[in-house]
């Protein structure tokens, strides 16, 4: 790892059908991992929003799905868009998780 600077954890999607019902349990919790902002520039080229998508990297392989629900330490919540796990790497084990910071309308 490249070092940790937060702690995330994260809820699955209810069986409700809705994109907005997660459960009211948590699936992981106080994960610790490496959090950054995308370079937006980067995140246009693949189609994500430039500005609200960010990266967790994690130790190992977690049980993350895409549209899973993260709130990381200061209760930001990211809608999960991409998880890809690294094993046998060059660098150790590792998980790498793009999401999208959600915004709440005030």
């Amino acid at each position: 790892m490249i070092g940790t600077n937060n702690i995330i954890s994260t809820k699955r999607l209810a069986a409700t059908g809705s994109k907005e019902a997660f459960g009211s349990s948590y699936n992981l919790t106080n994960l610790p991992c490496y959090l950054e902002q995308v370079d937006p520039k980067v995140a246009v080229m693949f189609g994500e929003n430039a500005f609200k998508t960010y990266l967790a990297i994690v130790d190992g392989a977690v049980d993350v799905a895409e549209s899973d629900l993260v709130v990381d330490w200061d209760d930001t919540e990211y809608i999960v868009s991409g998880v890809q796990t690294f094993e046998n790497d060059e660098i150790d084990d590792h998980t790498e998780i793009t999401m999208i910071k959600k915004y709440v309308k005030t």
